[in-house]
Order: C-alpha cells, then sequence, then structure tokens
C-alpha cells in the first residue's frame, strides 16, 4: 500500500536555451542590395571589394546571414543599399577605418525599428541619391568619420532615447552635402555636432529634448584651415531642458534662426541656454547673408560676433532680431555689423546688454523690459575691445522699469569711442537709474540729422 504520507518533491528539466541570435537576410534585387534584420542582437561591418560588390560580416560570434554564414558576399550591387536592423540592440559600421572607399550609385538607407543603435561610418563614403539613417526608439548613436560625398540630401532621425549625432570627417577632409541636411532628435537627451561640411541648399538641427534633460547643437570647423557654407538657410533648434547652440565659422547664404525653449509664447520652465554665433575656430568674419533670428526662453546666454576664445566678427546682411524670455539674460555683441535693422527684446528679468566694437547702419531697436538691467556700449574694461561701435541711423534704448544702470565707453581708454550718427534716445524707464558716461570718450558730436536725448536716468 503506498503511504499515505509521503511528501512529494517536484523536479524540473533544465530547458534548452531560448536566447534566438540575431539573423539577417541579404539579397540583391534589380541592383539594389537589400538586408534586414530580426529581433535580436547584432554587431555587423558592411565594405564594399569592387564597385559592385559588397561584403556583410558578423563579428559578435553568433549573428548568422541568411541562415548560416557569417560572412556573406553580394555582387551586382548597382543601386540602392538598403539595411534595416530590425528591433534588437545592434551595431553596424560602414569601412574597417579611415581610407576605405564606399560608393553607392543611388541611395544609401539605413533603419531601425527599436532597440539601442550604434551606426558608424569609417570609410569615405560617396552617395548617388540620398543618405537616410532613422533610428526610431533607443539610446542611439551615429557618427560619421569618413570624408563625406553626397548627392542628394542627409536627413538623420535619432528617435526616443538619448541620442548623439556626430559628422567630422578626419582631419584635412571637407564633407559636401549638395542638397539639404537635417539631422533631428527626438525626445531625450541629445548632442549634435557637424563639422567641416558644406551643405548646398538648407542646414536643420533639431532637438526636442527632454524638460529635465540637455540638448547641444554645433555647426562649426574643426580648424582654421577649413571654409564652409550653406548655400541656403540655417535652422538649429533645441526645444526643452538645458543647453547650447553653436553656429559658428560658416557663410550662411539665406538666413538663420536660432530657436532655444518652445515655440509659441515665451515658456520660461525651460532653459538656460547658450547661444553662439560667429567665430570659434576662423578668426575672420563669418556671414549671414540673410535675416539672423535668435528667440530663446529661460535665461540665456547670447554671443553674437564673438568667443570666449578671442575671436571676432560677424556680418549679418540683413536684419538682427534677438528675443529672449522673463528670466536673467546676458546678451553679449563685439565685431558685430548689421547691415539692416537691429532689433533686442529681452521681455524682462535682470539682464545685461554689452555692445562692443560693432557697426549698425539701420534702425536699432533695444529694449530690455522690466527688471534691473545693464546696458553697456562700449563700456567693458577688457583689452580684446579696441574699436568704436557706430549707430549709423536712428536708434532707441528703452530700459524699462527697474533700477537700470547705462554705461558708454571706458575711463581712461582713450581708444574707445560711441558714434551716434543720427538721433539717439537714452529711456532709462520707472525706476531709479543711473548714467554712466564717460564723456570725454563718448563721441556724441557727430549726430548730423537730430538730437541725442538722455530721459529718466536719476544719476
Amino acid at each position: 500500500m503506498p503511504n499515505p504520507h509521503r511528501r512529494f518533491r517536484p523536479s524540473f528539466d533544465a530547458l534548452e536555451n531560448r536566447l534566438t541570435p540575431a539573423n539577417f537576410a541579404g539579397s540583391v534585387t534589380a541592383g539594389s542590395l537589400v538586408i534586414h534584420g530580426d529581433n535580436g542582437d547584432s554587431s555587423l561591418i558592411l565594405t564594399q571589394t569592387s564597385p559592385t560588390t559588397f561584403v556583410l560580416q558578423a563579428t559578435d560570434g553568433t549573428t548568422t546571414i541568411n541562415g548560416s554564414a557569417s560572412t556573406m558576399t553580394f555582387t551586382g550591387v548597382t543601386r540602392t543599399v538598403h539595411i534595416g536592423l530590425g528591433n534588437g540592440s545592434d551595431s553596424l559600421q560602414i569601412g574597417t577605418g579611415k581610407g576605405d572607399q564606399f560608393v553607392v550609385r543611388r541611395d544609401l538607407i539605413i533603419e531601425g525599428v527599436g532597440g539601442n543603435k550604434t551606426v558608424t561610418i569609417n570609410a569615405d563614403l560617396q552617395v548617388g541619391g540620398r543618405l537616410d539613417i532613422n533610428t526610431t526608439t533607443g539610446n542611439d548613436t551615429i557618427s560619421i568619420f569618413g570624408a563625406l560625398r553626397v548627392a542628394g540630401t542627409v536627413h538623420i532621425t535619432g528617435g526616443l532615447g538619448d541620442n548623439a549625432v556626430t559628422i567630422a570627417p578626419s582631419s584635412g577632409a571637407t564633407n559636401t552635402v549638395k542638397g539639404n541636411l537635417v539631422v533631428m532628435n527626438n525626445f531625450g537627451n541629445s548632442t549634435t555636432e557637424v563639422f567641416d561640411t558644406n551643405v548646398g541648399k538648407d542646414l536643420n538641427l533639431s532637438d526636442a529634448g527632454n524638460i529635465n534633460g540637455e540638448s547641444h547643437i554645433t555647426f562649426g570647423v574643426s580648424s582654421a584651415s577649413v571654409k564652409t557654407s550653406v548655400g541656403g538657410s540655417a535652422t538649429l533648434r533645441a526645444s526643452q531642458g538645458t543647453g547650447s547652440i553653436r553656429l559658428a565659422d560658416t557663410d550662411v547664404r539665406g538666413g538663420a534662426f536660432l530657436w532655444a525653449g518652445e515655440y509659441g509664447p515665451l515658456n520660461d520652465k525651460f532653459g538656460p541656454f547658450s547661444i553662439d554665433v560667429g567665430p570659434f575656430v576662423v578668426a575672420s568674419p563669418n556671414t549671414i547673408r540673410g535675416d539672423l533670428q535668435i528667440h530663446s526662453t529661460g535665461a540665456a546666454l547670447v554671443n553674437l560676433g564673438m568667443s570666449e576664445e578671442g575671436t571676432f566678427g560677424l556680418s549679418v546682411l540683413r536684419n538682427a532680431i534677438v528675443w529672449t524670455g522673463s528670466a536673467d539674460d546676458t546678451i553679449n555683441m563685439a565685431g558685430l555689423t548689421v547691415a539692416k535693422d537691429l532689433r533686442l527684446n529681452t521681455t524682462a528679468g535682470a539682464d545685461l546688454v554689452a555692445i562692443d566694437d560693432s557697426s549698425f547702419r539701420g534702425l536699432v531697436s533695444l529694449q530690455t523690459g522690466d527688471g534691473a538691467d545693464t546696458l553697456m556700449l562700449d563700456g567693458r574694461e577688457d583689452v580684446r575691445f579696441t574699436g568704436s561701435t557706430d549707430f549709423l541711423k536712428a536708434a532707441n534704448f528703452n530700459l524699462g522699469a527697474g533700477d537700470d544702470l547705462l554705461v558708454a565707453g571706458v575711463l581712461g581708454d582713450a581708444s574707445r569711442s560711441l558714434h551716434l550718427r543720427s538721433t539717439a534716445k537714452f529711456d532709462g524707464g520707472p525706476g531709479f537709474d543711473t548714467l554712466g558716461f564717460a564723456a570725454n570718450l563718448v563721441n556724441l558730436g557727430t549726430a548730423r540729422n537730430g538730437s541725442n536725448a538722455f530721459v529718466n536716468f536719476e544719476q
């Protein structure tokens, strides 16, 4: 008879490994190479051994290609190369290093459905059509280190997550994109850096950001020997969180639009942001041939025509418009030339506006809004500033409500002078306002078409 008190002891059979290694299916159809991955993680290198021959190699020891091989050669590729990285955490490298050549006669398209993606282009890349990289979601890193030649548009989209996009050719090389260059990062902490790149049409670098995160956007050069240009307009936008925007060392043949914070009504829950337009590496003047427009929320630091490294020079051939939010802002202008009108409005906050060694050839309207503001016109004691600031047409300076300070000239520095060649009005507004002129150094006698007025200054 069975023992009724016998205890049941469960046992478990070991299960087989259910982890499925990634597999990529590749084929050439009508001259186009199409490669698609599944949901597994992978590490791949794609190289080119002849104008129409490409080799795909798995480097992680588990990924297969077409179900079995770790390396596969594709021949007869005369058109587009389309790579789908699937839904895993994938690494794709194009070329093994500097000097490799990778030529696609039509389009190069790289896509990822989900997971973290790392796309690195080390080869010198020539694309006869467009270059599209879209990683959808995940924390993604996209790097282009080879020299880039694209006949069409470059469009890079980093998905939801923390993304880093770098376009920086090896030393001495310069990229050429004949169409538009667009980099768009979705919500998350993002960094976008583009160096040594000529853009034939429009430039658009945009980060959606994160309320508690950071966005950093840079377009510039890596050395003084490199000259770059944007054939159309340049738009650089960081929407949320904090961060920086820099447009440096280039000739923009259209307008330049730099946005920090949300579009529409000013929303000061975002910021602080720093915005730099002008030289960084190259000492020669930078040029914006259309309008320059800067909008920022939060506490903004805006540098126009100057850099912390001591280089100066920015020419705006149309209008310059600067609009900041109600936090405490700092606006620095040095070595700046504006061919038409300047409109600056800092709305509110305790703001500092400093203008040195600059020239304004159109109308000037400067409003600092409510708050204890400081306006300095060639008034900074800095050995880097040695010239004068010219206002060729009517200028209106309104410091708004608050205890404000106006400083012009540097006492004891005979090289500094302020030229007001038309009417100028300085209004301290309500509050206890201080007028600090080094009168012997400020050239008020050149006002030929009217008089200069100083109102609402108590001291």
